[in-house]
């Protein structure tokens, strides 16, 4: 879609703003039914298109103003981080190998044997998982909400969108592999007032 208004939508870009919502599946949102709310809408994002000709996507610029509460790790093979219910996690490999990437409470990103997963198979109300083929993982980024995880991998060219239902105590992010090093960038994300 292409927008060209006001506020965000007049830079010339081509922004989509997704349904989180599939009325024929399998799976439900009771969590947000009995308070009165079925789906949602997935965060802003640009569509672009790569150097190589591949139709990716990022999150807005302006997301960054939601920004608060840096902070940055070096990790060598793990590296643990309490988190809040709403985040932003950056994560850029120098090297990437075999990873599992816990988030919240019992979401799992996996990347084995050239295979990268999402299990939400305890939290996600019958969502299970998905997963995709791809060579090599540069950088992920990731926005947490309440009801939802966003999931940017090599700049967009893999997007994960899915709603998740947890506790959402003892929130964390853990991640744990061999030969795996890089930089993690944490934010807490706020309301824009």
């Amino acid at each position: 879609m292409r927008c060209c208004r006001t506020g965000i939508f007049n830079k010339g870009r081509n922004i989509l703003i997704g349904w989180m919502g599939m009325p024929e599946s399998d799976y439900n949102n009771d969590k947000t039914v009995k308070n009165g709310w079925q789906h949602a809408l997935s965060l802003p994002r640009e569509l672009y298109v790569t150097e190589e000709g591949k139709l990716a996507q990022k999150p807005l610029e302006e997301l960054k103003k939601l920004r608060t509460n840096e902070k940055k790790m070096e990790f060598n093979n793990e590296l643990s981080v309490s988190t809040s219910i709403w985040f932003e996690i950056h994560v850029d490999f120098e090297v990437s190998r075999d990873f599992v990437l816990k988030l919240r409470e019992s979401a799992e990103l996996r990347y084995e044997e050239g295979i990268l997963t999402l299990d939400i198979t305890s939290c996600g109300s019958g969502r299970k998982h998905r997963g995709i083929a791809i060579k090599t993982i540069e950088d992920i980024r990731i926005f947490s909400d309440s009801s939802s995880l966003e999931i940017f991998v090599n700049r967009g060219e893999v997007v994960f969108t899915t709603r998740i239902y947890d506790s959402m105590e003892e929130l964390s992010c853990e991640l744990k592999g061999e030969y795996l090093s890089g930089v993690l960038k944490y934010y807490d994300l706020t309301i824009e007032k």
